[in-house]
């Protein structure tokens, strides 16, 4: 973001508004939680259709043919 950086003719460092650091770290805090949220979704959501899957195969895979064919089962 900026240096350590001391000016030479006035012998003071390089000075940065305060909005330039937050408008900088908000937004990439934003980002890394959001992906960190995305991946924890992710791997809960894995977790639960894998163990159905297990405990219910047949249900399981037709349960997958209706989501794709945008039906419900009581259709």
């Amino acid at each position: 973001m900026t240096y350590a950086y001391i000016n030479p003719d006035t012998k003071q460092p390089t000075v940065v508004p305060s909005k330039h650091y937050k408008d900088i770290l908000d937004q990439a805090v934003e980002v890394l939680v959001n992906d960190q949220v995305k991946k924890q979704f992710l791997n809960i959501m894995f977790k639960q259709m894998k163990t159905l899957k297990e405990e219910e195969p047949i249900l399981f895979n037709e349960t997958l043919l209706l989501m794709d064919w945008n039906k419900t089962p009581d259709s």
